[in-house]
């Protein structure tokens, strides 16, 4: 798969999203991603610039009979913009009973400083 691809931008406008709860606690952002029944290897994650990008297929025989089907299956993916400037080599992800979690610390600001008011 190739996470970092135009596709994925344009797959993130259709009802294919992954569901997500996104945290901003103010020094890091942390991402928790609903793929539960997908394999850790069929887990594509990638950042681009400030923008998260998580990609799977979630494949499964579909049966004749059904009542009810909410489970998405096919392509999933979700994109994130992120609006600070990341640690890219500090991003962490870990994947537990179908629920990942991103980490993604931010860089602090030494350039910042304040401003007196006189």
């Amino acid at each position: 798969m190739n996470i970092l691809s135009d596709d994925i931008l344009n797959n993130s406008q259709k009802d294919n999203n992954i569901p997500v709860d996104f945290i901003d606690d103010g020094n890091r952002y942390v991402i928790y991603a609903d793929v539960c029944g997908i394999p850790k290897e069929d887990i594509d994650i990638g950042i681009k610039g400030q923008v998260l990008m998580i990609n799977v297929t979630r494949e499964f025989e579909v049966k004749s009979g059904f009542h009810l089907s909410e489970i998405k299956t096919g392509k999933l993916c979700k994109v994130i913009e992120l609006k600070s400037d990341i640690d890219i080599k500090k991003v962490t992800a870990e994947y537990n009973h179908g629920l990942l979690k991103i980490v993604i610390p931010k860089v602090k600001d030494e350039n910042a400083v304040k401003i007196e008011i006189m």
